[in-house]
């Protein structure tokens, strides 16, 4: 582990490594058309669906962590 790492708080870890993944996600639902925030929307909206929960704006960006004004942006850009 180099020094910088070494000396870093877990703050800055956990921000880090959530900076990873979602690189990680952009990179591998881009061929797809689609984003981050998108992909995280659809297997929330797939996940709830299968637990019989009916979605709603509230519950998504509850599930998500996004806001629910993003959330209803993501869900017209997806519908178009």
């Amino acid at each position: 582990m180099s020094s910088a790492a070494e000396s870093a708080t877990a703050g800055f870890l956990v921000w880090r490594l959530s900076m990873k993944w979602r690189v990680a996600v952009d990179r591998a639902v881009a061929p797809l058309g689609l984003t981050h925030a998108q992909y995280a929307l659809m297997a929330s909206l797939y996940g709830m669906s299968r637990s019989g929960l009916r979605p709603s704006q509230r519950r998504l960006a509850d599930r998500t962590g996004l806001e629910p004004l993003y959330v209803s942006k993501l869900a017209r850009a997806l519908e178009a």
